[in-house]
């Protein structure tokens, strides 16, 4: 059986209007970004972008691989520049950056050490690189999880353990790996 859901297919005006801006990630990533010398990637319609726009003024860059969600992106105005780029493949963008940061995508690639290694050649000396994602524990406690534990066996299927994340930031040249659990507050 095919799956008939595509991501590029999901109307990015609904999106933009039902996807949560998580005001705790977005304290975490104002924490990090210094300048607008930033990449959201996978940055879907740019809510966390505007938020970041709005709090701090600061215009940093954003891809994904959805045309549709990046056109509700530019229409917002809260990036330098957007581009089109699948995260298992190089980067669009001939730059370096202070700090890369993706939210609730990784489980989305195929390959994360790709991403990763990516992010590592187009990170300065000092750069950053945060990812946020769900940890094991984070999944087995989620409502779906516990009141549809099919749901369960699928999100585990998905979801890169943080012991396979560590170890392709590693390989990729990482010298340190850190964890923060944020509580999510819309």
């Amino acid at each position: 059986m095919t799956n008939p859901y595509k991501y590029g297919s999901i109307e990015a005006e609904s999106y933009e209007q039902q996807r949560t801006v998580y005001t705790d990630v977005v304290d975490f990533f104002l924490r990090h970004i210094k300048s607008n010398n930033f990449l959201d990637a996978g940055c879907g319609t740019g809510n966390d972008l505007l938020e970041i726009f709005k709090r701090s003024g600061l215009k940093g860059y954003g891809c994904d691989k959805s045309e549709e969600m990046l056109a509700s992106a530019r229409r917002r105005n809260c990036a330098t520049e957007i581009r089109v780029a699948d995260l298992d493949q190089e980067f669009p963008f001939d730059k370096i950056f202070d700090c890369i940061y993706l939210h609730d995508v990784l489980h989305h690639l195929k390959r994360p050490e790709i991403f990763i290694a990516n992010s590592y050649r187009h990170l300065v000396g000092g750069g950053i690189l945060l990812i946020g994602t769900e940890t094991e524990d984070d999944l087995r406690v989620k409502f779906t999880s516990v009141y549809f534990p099919g749901a369960l066996k699928i999100d585990l299927a998905r979801y890169h353990p943080l012991g396979k994340i560590e170890s392709a930031t590693r390989t990729a040249g990482f010298s340190k790996f850190e964890t923060e659990t944020l509580a999510l507050v819309g």
